[in-house]
This record gives C-alpha cells, structure tokens and sequence, in this order.
C-alpha cells in the first residue's frame, strides 16, 4: 500500500517536478544508497531476495556462459549488476536516457531498416527511431494493445507506417491482460486481478504477419511477454537476423534464458547490455553490425517508474571483424 502511494505521487505532474531535477543530480544515487542502508525508502516490495538468490545459485553455469558471450566489459558489469539487485534488492548502476535505442557506439541504421516496433506505446521509441536515421528508412511496423494508447499511436502521420492494434504473442489468439492504474502500459495476465482491470485483447505472432516478413529492426517492450513473443517470432529472425532490442529484465528467466536462446541460434550475434535509465531491461541483435535496445516494465507495475538498479539493456550484435572479449573466463558472483 505504501509502495503504491509513493508511486502515485511519484507519478504524478508535481511529483515529477520534484523529483526530477533532484534525480539528474550526481550525488542523488549515494544519498539514495545512504537512505536505503538506514531502511528509509520503501525499496522494491516484490522482489523476493531470498528466492532469487537461489534461483541464480543454481544457474550459475548459465551465468557464466552469458558472461562469457558478452561482447564487452560494459556488458558484464550491467549484467552482474542486474543479477545482484535481483539477489539483494537494491544495486548501484550509472544509466542514461540518451540514445536509449539506438546507442551510436553499437548501433548502425541503414536507410533501408523495417522496424518492427513491439509495444509502441504513444510513438515515442518511433520518434527516437526517426530522429537516429534522420526519417530516411524503408518501413515502420507499430504493434500496440492499449486502444487509448493506440489512437495516439496513429496520430503519426506517415505512409511508410503500419499500424497493428494489438499484442505480440506465439501465436494469434486472445489473450486476458491486466491494466494497472498507476501507468499506461499493459500487463499479460498471470495471477488473480479485479475483475474491473482485466480486458480480453487480439495478440498475433510476428510470423503471421506479412508486413513484419521483411523487418531488419525488432524493438519488444511486450511487458513481459518478450519470451512468448519471440517464439511467435522464430522464423522471420533465422530468415532476416535483423537488429533487435528486446526488453530482459521483467524476470529471472528472461534475464538468463532471452541471451541463451539468441545465442542458440547461431547466427553471429554478439551480446551487449546496457542500462538505459530508469525504465528496463533489453536484449539486442543484429546481423548487420548494429544492436538496439526496448524497454519494459513489472508485470505486477506496468508503466510505473522503478527505481535505482532496476533498469537494464542487452545488446546482441554481430559485427566485422573480431570483437574482443574480457579476460576473465569465468566470473564467480560474489
């Protein structure tokens, strides 16, 4: 309940007048650290420290093969830093919102790129996307579930857009989904919900829908959903391997199992993280030389702001060339 009001007035317009500034502010993370080491903040509420800690022990192999795959230190670091907020509730981490897709330092655009925007929300990573290759591409596809947020969406005037009102999932079917009040975004459905905020929503698999057949860029900030959606999109990715920023840290097994499994294909992706800002989690690849990254949020606080250490980006690209790997091997948390 505490948490929820704090998120309320967080979230608010004087609330983020507040806050603001004094976020942007250098000292603002160590006095947070201070506060949270006296007990004076409300932390994250949902995180189980005890179970994550031993969910990770007992995949320590994985983490060591996702640490060893990772492309450079930055990787690592972020990557044991998201592992150790999830075990202890709360970790340090430096992110900036500044090319939150589309870092320059991994990120190459042609003028040819078809992205394919899942969870596009108001159009706001279409935005950043357009401004990034300086509006020359081929294709934008936008898949977007909220109907208030939608109508937004197609407010983008643009013939080179296609816009799709619905979720992103393993295959087309109906899905319940679950709309937290205290932000605008949707959640896949999972335990009980009030009967108010549960709405039946299309979700179609990215292999079923031919304007996707040709995509080079896949952004996913699905809410959790990112692992169904990518099975829904196996074969468009081994066919086109294009760039993809996909959303990893609403769960434990995203955070492991979305890297592994792009790893699995084969296809020459390298792997970077990176965090953002406050906002996620990503995973990206490309074939092409590029990555890129999406954003997500808690299945249980769709669209509310998380704090300190909660926010990650995975990059997987492949590249010309060799891309030299960090020395050590084997990484031992703690």
């Amino acid at each position: 309940m505490v948490y929820k009001l704090k998120q309320k007035i967080r979230n608010s317009p004087w609330g983020e007048r507040l806050t603001k500034p004094i976020e942007s502010k250098p000292i603002f993370p160590f006095c947070y650290a201070a506060l949270h080491k006296l007990g004076l903040t409300e932390g994250f509420p949902w995180l189980d420290t005890v179970a994550n800690e031993q969910y990770f022990a007992a995949r320590q192999d994985k983490i060591n093969t996702i640490l060893n795959a990772l492309a450079d230190k930055k990787s690592k670091d972020v990557f044991l830093r998201a592992i150790r907020f999830r075990r202890e509730g709360f970790c340090l981490m430096p992110g900036s919102l500044k090319d939150q897709y589309f870092p320059k330092d991994i990120i190459s655009l042609s003028d040819q790129e078809v992205f394919v925007d899942c969870g596009a929300y108001t159009g706001d990573s279409i935005v950043s996307f357009r401004k990034a290759c300086n509006a020359k591409y081929k294709k934008i596809v936008a898949f977007g579930a909220d109907p208030e947020n939608f109508s937004q969406l197609q407010k983008i005037q643009d013939e080179r857009c296609v816009f799709l009102n619905c979720a992103v999932w393993e295959k087309t079917e109906k899905l319940p989904i679950y709309q937290e009040g205290l932000g605008s975004t949707l959640a896949v459905l999972k335990n009980a919900r009030p009967a108010d905020k549960v709405v039946e929503i299309s979700a179609r698999a990215i292999d079923e829908v031919p304007a996707c057949a040709d995509m080079t860029f896949l952004k996913m900030d699905i809410e959790g959903a990112e692992w169904k959606a990518l099975m829904g999109a196996q074969k468009t990715i081994r066919k086109q391997r294009p760039k993809m920023a996909i959303a990893i840290y609403h769960t434990n097994y995203d955070l492991l199992e979305i890297a592994l499994w792009i790893l699995s294909l084969n296809l020459g992706y390298k792997l970077y993280i990176r965090r953002p800002g406050s906002c996620a989690i990503y995973t990206v690849s490309d074939k092409r030389g590029g990555s890129h990254t999406g954003r997500a949020d808690d299945t249980r606080f769709a669209g509310g702001t998380l704090e300190i250490g909660g926010d990650f980006l995975t990059f997987c690209a492949l590249r010309i060339g060799h891309c030299q790997i960090a020395e050590r091997r084997n990484v031992t948390i703690f």
